[in-house]
């Protein structure tokens, strides 16, 4: 009897250690601080899913994942331990801060995210959605091409969320679909030489971080080619005779116009852009003509060209060019006709 009463004292403080040693048991519901929620994001961007605990003692945290097409959960970290280097814990672990961060997100981290304390059966989760970057392309398979030439923009994207895949020309909305391809069709002119083209992926109930809706990786800029466009200032251009005279001669072309000249009839007088005439004569005075030419991308040639008449008037003020000339001889073979034909009538006695 001695014996057994001398083992009460010993039994009681084992049970106060078994007792005491452990940590009052808690529902793990009431250490949860912060929790994950749903996220979307883009493939090559980040992602974090927050959760963080109050008083967690000798409790250990710890992340599972499984994929979407997945059928168990995986653990991926446990306590302050990263079992797969595509994530990262960037919090105060002191402080119960066991956010996940995903530095550079791919398709295959899409799925569902579990945070919960081993040998707990409370847990929180959150979906993360990864959408792929839309794709651009051009039809024909080329970004040079003749203007009035017609083409097709496509954009696709892949993803489980459908939203409005727009297609913009130097920033600015020209066609929206929502549709999981947008196939945009038109017709190049000159003045889309150089425009960028570039489609981005839009959903308002997509809940985006600090960056923009995701687009594709690059611009489209379409290199529109076109034959030369000849401009010369004024369609005429007036001096006095002994005075100078500029031709200016403007070329819009793409490429580069390879060669251009002044002619006046059959005569070449100039290879520069702007004609010259010192001191101007009578003989100045015409018809002078610009032409430019260029080869498009698929071997041909385009021409060009536009035309100025110079007139030269004398120091009397009246001009001196080859219209006026023209224009006098046929007044004058009109009068002499005219005078013959009434001799003619009066000498017959017709009137």
């Amino acid at each position: 009897m001695s014996t057994i009463g001398s083992l009460f004292p010993l039994l009681a403080h084992v049970l106060c250690l078994f007792l005491f040693s452990r940590e009052v048991d808690v529902d793990a519901s009431s250490l949860f601080k912060e929790t994950p929620s749903d996220t979307v994001t883009v493939v090559g961007r980040y992602a974090q899913l927050k959760c963080s605990f109050n008083n967690l003692g000798s409790r250990t945290p710890q992340w599972q994942f499984k994929s979407s097409a997945g059928d168990r959960l995986v653990e991926i970290t446990h306590g302050s331990q990263i079992l797969n280097n595509k994530y990262q814990l960037p919090g105060d672990l002191s402080k119960g801060e066991y956010h996940l961060f995903i530095p550079n997100v791919a398709q295959d981290l899409s799925g569902t995210y579990e945070c919960s304390l081993v040998g707990t059966s409370d847990y929180r989760r959150a979906e993360l959605t990864v959408l792929e970057i839309p794709k651009c392309r051009v039809s024909p398979d080329t970004t040079v091409i003749s203007d009035k030439e017609p083409v097709v923009f496509t954009c696709s994207i892949q993803g489980i969320l459908l939203g409005d895949l727009v297609w913009l020309r130097n920033g600015k909305e020209i066609s929206r679909r929502t549709a999981a391809i947008n196939e945009y069709t038109t017709t190049l002119e000159k003045t889309d030489n150089g425009a960028r083209y570039n489609c981005r992926y839009e959903n308002p109930s997509v809940p985006y971080h600090s960056w923009p809706n995701p687009s594709c990786r690059e611009d489209i800029i379409m290199d529109v080619q076109y034959g030369p466009d000849v401009k010369i200032n004024g369609p005429s251009i007036v001096v006095m005779e002994g005075e100078s005279a500029f031709l200016d001669c403007v070329i819009d072309a793409n490429p580069l116009a390879e060669s251009h000249n002044w002619t006046k009839g059959d005569i070449l007088v100039s290879s520069n852009l702007t004609h010259n005439i010192e001191r101007t004569n009578r003989d100045d005075a015409g018809v002078y003509v610009c032409r430019a030419s260029n080869t498009l991308y698929d071997g041909t040639t385009a021409t060009g060209n536009d035309t100025v008449l110079l007139v030269v008037q004398n120091k009397n003020g009246s001009a001196v060019n080859v219209t006026a000339i023209v224009v006098g001889v046929v007044v004058g073979v009109v009068v002499v006709a005219g005078i013959l034909l009434l001799l003619c009538l009066k000498r017959y006695n017709i009137i």
